[in-house]
């Protein structure tokens, strides 16, 4: 599938999102997630107009009578996105899927998933500074202004710019309501020189957020295969950073241990402090499919009921 083509309008946004979790619900029966959006409560006598879904047919099997099964909707979280829209998003340039393609379909697709649970959502949008917040709503009309302005960054054919994802979420902190889920998605590369000061900054903001009684989520989004493993063929390439627009030169076998080295060190780092302070993280493949989002994602929400 290539999602380039096809979310390149907010309708094709919207249909390629309930795609991927409609075919994500098919399987959920023969998982641990089964019945995710509410917990059942009751049966009541079938009236018309009941939904049909919620026919209990092992009880019409039993009594001839046909029953729907009740339930308690959970509708009390407040569920906040955060998307990173810096330069190195836009990775890998002019191919079929790059970081910013991936985290929106990604979002849209956890925003069908709350919608279903009615729970709200909102979106933060971010580069160096704090570009675009939506109050968390559970409405179609905040849902479309999410959409419209995913949709905005996705085909902004501006893909420069520098990230300061921590100077941004000590912003956020101040502002969000209180035990808000805040679902991040960013490739953590701001900071990348001065990595030092980039984590002790990091330890600090996680610390302010968990203060404030917010549950996190991050999801670290790579092409692990270029960006971490550094799998480029052996000849001389030339490297252009899609923040800076710096470029150098190199041959990658030269420098790919090294390499690998700092980027191991870096991922394990954010891992390590996560676990430490309780905030889960998923490290995100754009390659792979977006079923490791949607079950971080209900793991998460399972344990917040």
């Amino acid at each position: 599938m290539n999602e380039v083509s096809e979310i390149r309008s907010l309708e094709k946004l919207d249909l390629l999102a309930k795609k991927v979790v409609e075919g994500y619900l098919l399987g959920l029966h023969r998982s641990p997630f089964h019945g995710f959006s509410a917990e059942f409560r009751e049966h009541k006598q079938y009236n018309d107009g009941d939904n049909l879904r919620n026919i209990d047919y092992k009880v019409y099997a039993r009594t001839d009578k046909l029953f729907v099964k009740k339930y308690d909707e959970e509708t009390n979280l407040k569920c906040q996105f955060v998307l990173d829209v810096s330069g190195s998003m836009h990775f890998p340039y002019q191919v079929k899927r790059n970081k910013l393609d991936f985290s929106v379909v990604a979002i849209a697709s956890l925003m069908n998933l709350l919608k279903r649970q009615r729970d709200a959502y909102g979106l933060t949008v971010f580069s160096d500074t704090i570009l675009q917040t939506i109050e968390a709503k559970l409405t179609e009309k905040n849902k479309q202004q999410i959409y419209s302005t995913l949709w905005q960054y996705l085909n902004t054919t501006d893909t420069t710019g520098s990230s300061n994802i921590i100077y941004c979420l000590e912003q956020l902190a101040f502002t969000l309501p209180k035990r808000s889920l805040v679902v991040i998605f960013s490739d953590f590369l701001d900071g990348f020189l001065d990595n030092e000061g980039f984590e002790n900054k990091f330890v600090q903001v996680m610390q302010h957020l968990i203060f404030q009684k917010h549950e996190i989520v991050i999801f670290h989004v790579s092409q692990s295969k270029t960006e971490l493993q550094l799998d480029y063929d052996n000849i001389p390439l030339e490297f252009v950073d899609m923040e800076s627009n710096e470029k150098i030169k190199l041959i990658p076998n030269e420098i790919k241990a090294q390499y690998q080295k700092f980027m191991s060190r870096k991922v394990n780092f954010l891992s390590q402090k996560c676990i430490q302070f309780g905030v889960d993280i998923v490290e995100v493949d754009i390659d792979d499919n977006y079923e490791l989002i949607l079950n971080a994602f209900l793991r998460k929400r399972k344990k917040m009921k």
